[in-house]
């Protein structure tokens, strides 16, 4: 199933916001004005192992650093704002998959 098809599905359940990440292929973004794509970050990858927990955290961290998460809630956020969101998203997947997964050097100590 398409990205495109899939949000839509989702928003015509009356999601609010919903973000569908697409590793390499960066992100789907709808909410109730629009649906749009955002590239990934550039990254070197070696290690998927938590990229999707970074992505969220990175979410959930800018979303209450930027004001947006009481936004989000109540319909009226700014474009602008959730992309801004989105890319601090990104970003902290990017860094995540840059880096050997850390659970490996706890593991052989």
């Amino acid at each position: 199933m398409e990205p495109r098809t899939i949000a839509e599905i989702h928003a015509a359940l009356g999601v609010q916001l919903f973000v569908l990440t697409r590793a390499e292929n960066g992100c789907m973004v709808a909410s109730h004005s629009a649906l749009r794509h955002l590239p990934a970050e550039p990254a070197t990858v070696v290690d998927t192992i938590g990229a999707g927990d970074a992505f969220m955290s990175g979410l959930i961290y800018e979303a209450i650093r930027s004001g947006a998460a009481r936004q989000l809630t109540v319909n009226e956020s700014e474009e602008g704002l959730l992309d801004v969101c989105v890319q601090t998203a990104l970003r902290s997947a990017a860094i995540t998959v840059s880096r050997l997964e850390q659970t490996r050097r706890i593991a052989t100590i």
